[in-house]
């Protein structure tokens, strides 16, 4: 779980997936004003609400990419992935995907059915990363970034409709064997 410590890290690497990410989406005036400073501030917020929580991975005591959550707004059934990232030099390496599954496991734990999340539509990386592991578009809506509006995606994924990858290997391990006949009708 992400914590005070882990703070200046994850600024840096929101900064830096930020400016990458969006230098085609936002303005570059925009994204070059942003700091280190206000970035820490935001993290320690976030942190600090109550009902939100970070997931963070380390690597040789490095982090390397964290997964934001809470209680969906919308839905009192789901938990909102709030945000993800990626350390630059260790994207490809699925991080975001286990990043994402230890939010679905903590979904299921928490008896929620669904997960949702945001993504900015011009942003194809994570759009079609979140389609692939299943997500599907719920609707449109408008979004800020300072005075910068973009279009975004609100994406569902049911947890019981997106398949076994995001469970444990024990977890899977106990998930019965289909029928044989349930096996012929997936054919």
């Amino acid at each position: 779980m992400g914590q005070e410590r882990d703070v200046p890290a994850m600024a840096h690497i929101f900064l830096e997936d930020l400016r990458d990410i969006y230098r085609n989406i936002l303005p570059q005036s925009y994204l070059e004003g942003l700091t280190e400073d206000e970035a820490q501030e935001t993290w320690r917020r976030f942190l600090n609400k109550k009902g939100h929580f970070c997931i963070v991975r380390e690597e040789n005591k490095k982090v390397v990419g964290f997964a934001g959550y809470r209680p969906d707004e919308e839905r009192e059934d789901c938990l909102q992935l709030s945000s993800l990232y990626v350390d630059k030099g260790y994207q490809g390496r699925k991080i975001g995907s286990s990043l994402i599954a230890a939010v679905f496991r903590e979904a299921k734990r928490q008896g929620r059915r669904c997960v949702s999340v945001s993504a900015v539509l011009e942003n194809r990386r994570a759009k079609g990363a979140y389609e692939h592991l299943g997500a599907v578009l719920e609707k449109e809506q408008k979004y800020w970034f300072g005075s910068n509006s973009v279009v975004c995606g609100r994406f569902l994924w049911q947890l019981d409709a997106c398949g076994n990858w995001w469970l444990e290997e024990e977890e899977q391990e106990r998930i019965p064997e289909l029928s044989e006949m349930e096996r012929i009708a997936a054919k």
